[in-house]
């Protein structure tokens, strides 16, 4: 494949960072290389690869692993043999361009330009170190932490469990900031990510939200919460879901069995083990029908009726008939689909632009 010469290719650089030792491999991307049109996760033949929204391949398959590209880089395993023993974990670039990560045990998707990265210790009592890489591949956060969340709005959650010979003391949760310092102690039984600049954690048993001081906003007093969309968020009270919004008042009172957050201005509920979608208001919006729903994005949801997926718009019309084993939710412009355990992509109309293959 000819190189994108908006994606300047990989080089090297004298140096070390620490727990990678040697020859440092540096990305580099313009601007133009960012923001170019994403790339899709395809198997064939039980080879990863990547294809354009058009469906032409860009990235030929080559992976036993292969993830969605995210902040410019997707996270994959190569090697000759699928085992993990045998193989290498790393990033490609949308120029199909690989990058190992040596030593590296664990490896998670770019979030706010910086991926987790589990390194195994050179001392076996010592266990693995959890640190942050950047887009460069550099270690830029070293932690001491028993586990580690993505960023999100800046913040990192973090675990530090205690442990005396086989024994689990406590386990507490905090945040860290993106040089690595703590930002909120960890005090907390459970947390989460931060959406609209509030993040949900568990306390005494029950969860609430926090700001960005680790202040609670909204006492922890639900036993289930999700994240907050366009200012609302779905919470657990007892059995049944409802919405508050971003100061706790209840927006929508605990009705339904289960419930996800707004997108496109409509939110999927469950009443009575089907699925529906609701307004802001709290109205019915498309009355419940489905057994099963992706919640909708770029104006489209898939649902399950009769044991097959399809599409609906957010006028609950049906748009693309149910013919699929499975379908998620549309993003840049295409869904994945599955037909009799293979997967391929469609785009809003429902045609494919890429079969389903094995």
């Amino acid at each position: 494949m000819k190189n994108d010469r908006r994606c300047p290719r990989f080089r090297t650089a004298q140096g070390s960072s620490g727990l990678i030792p040697g020859i440092l491999i540096l990305f580099l991307f313009s601007p133009e290389c960012l923001a170019q049109e994403q790339l899709l996760p395809v198997i064939v033949e039980g080879r990863g690869g990547y294809i354009n929204a058009s469906g032409r391949m860009v990235i030929p398959p080559q992976f036993f692993e292969s993830h969605p590209f995210s902040d410019g880089l997707a996270l994959v395993r190569k090697g000759e043999d699928p085992h993990l023993t045998d193989s290498r974990a790393g990033y490609v670039n949308p120029a199909g361009e690989f990058h190992e990560i040596p030593g590296a045990g664990m490896l998670g998707e770019y979030r706010e330009g910086l991926a987790r990265a589990r390194f195994f210790s050179r001392h076996v009592f010592l266990g693995t170190s959890w640190c942050f890489i950047d887009l460069s591949g550099s270690i830029v956060i070293r932690t001491e932490y028993d586990d580690v969340g993505d960023f999100s709005e800046g913040l990192a959650w973090v675990e530090l469990r205690v442990h005396i010979l086989f024994f689990l003391i406590s386990d507490t949760f905090g945040y860290i900031d993106r040089t690595g310092a703590p930002a909120i102690p960890v005090q907390f039984e459970g947390a989460g990510n931060f959406s609209e600049g509030l993040a949900n954690v568990t306390l005494k048993g029950k969860k609430g939200y926090i700001n960005h001081r680790g202040e609670f906003v909204i006492p922890p007093r639900f036993d289930g919460v999700g994240p907050f969309s366009t200012g609302l968020a779905a919470v657990r009270i007892g059995d049944r879901w409802g919405f508050v919004d971003t100061l706790g008042s209840v927006v929508i009172p605990p009705a339904f069995e289960d419930a996800r957050p707004f997108v496109d201005g409509l939110a999927a509920v469950k009443s009575g083990g089907i699925w529906g979608f609701i307004r802001r208001s709290g109205e019915t919006a498309i009355a419940p029908q489905y057994s099963n729903v992706s919640g909708f994005h770029q104006g489209l949801s898939a649902v399950n009726i009769d044991g097959k997926w399809g599409y609906i718009d957010t006028t609950g019309a049906l748009r693309i008939r149910p013919q699929f084993d499975y379908a998620m939710a549309f993003w840049d412009g295409a869904a994945m689909v599955e037909v009799e355990h293979r997967r391929g992509y469609i785009d809003p109309t429902g045609k494919y632009i890429w079969q389903p293959h094995n």
